[in-house]
């Protein structure tokens, strides 16, 4: 059996950014099935600021986590998760599109927040796993 190398309070922190990213893209799919349904841009404009909001305190939780856990690409990290913001962010700013344009520019926003939380996955599952957090 492996010895710990962080404590079990770093590890249930780690385990819950996992859950938070499940959130995060429920909360995308959210956004888009009422893009789809709803004409209405005062809902839109609410969900995509409680969006962003969501995204905005999960990377912060996130990065603070990685920084007390001695996380090797944290800064590269940091920069992603500002790319990711600015892109929302222009996409928020863009006004006179079509319905059906704002889907897919949403799409294409939710599909790059979601790969990079699935991939930010698979190296947080290799840092628990060699920095010895049992589930």
């Amino acid at each position: 059996m492996k010895t710990k190398m962080l404590p079990d309070s770093l590890c249930t922190k780690l385990f819950t950014i996992e859950q938070e990213h499940r959130r995060i893209a429920a909360f995308a799919d959210k956004v888009l099935e009422e893009m789809g349904r709803c004409d209405g841009s005062e809902a839109i404009t609410g969900l995509l600021n409680r969006f962003e909001i969501l995204c905005k305190l999960h990377f912060l939780k996130e990065e603070a986590i990685m920084k007390e856990t001695g996380y090797t690409f944290l800064d590269d990290h940091k920069r992603l998760h500002e790319l990711l913001l600015i892109n929302l962010d222009k996409f928020k700013q863009c006004g006179d599109v079509s319905a059906q344009e704002t889907v897919l520019l949403f799409r294409n926003i939710r599909e790059d927040i979601v790969t990079h939380l699935l991939n930010e996955g698979v190296l947080l599952n290799d840092f628990i796993r060699l920095n010895g957090c049992v589930r």
